[in-house]
C-alpha cells in the first residue's frame, strides 16, 4: 500500500554556502553579494567602480562578464 522512495547519494555536495544575488545598499549604491546564509559580503574592491550591468554572479560569488566557465 504505502511505498516510500529512498535514494542514497554517494558523494553529497561539500559546499552549502551559495551567492544568491547582488544588492545595492545605501545612498551611494554600494554593491554587496547576498548569500543564502543570510549574510552579505562586500564585493572585491576592483568591482566597486564598474556599473552593475558588467557584474554577474553565480553560487561562488560575483565576477566580471556574462558567464563563468564550468569547472
Amino acid at each position: 500500500m504505502g511505498r516510500t522512495l529512498s535514494v542514497k547519494v554517494k558523494n553529497p555536495p561539500i559546499k552549502y554556502d551559495a551567492c544568491v544575488g547582488l544588492v545595492k545598499v545605501g545612498e551611494w549604491g554600494a554593491v554587496k553579494e547576498v548569500w543564502n546564509t543570510g549574510k552579505s559580503k562586500p564585493i572585491r574592491w576592483c568591482y566597486r567602480y564598474l556599473p552593475m550591468r558588467y557584474i554577474s554572479w553565480d553560487r561562488d560569488g560575483a565576477f566580471i562578464g556574462r558567464r563563468r566557465k564550468v569547472k
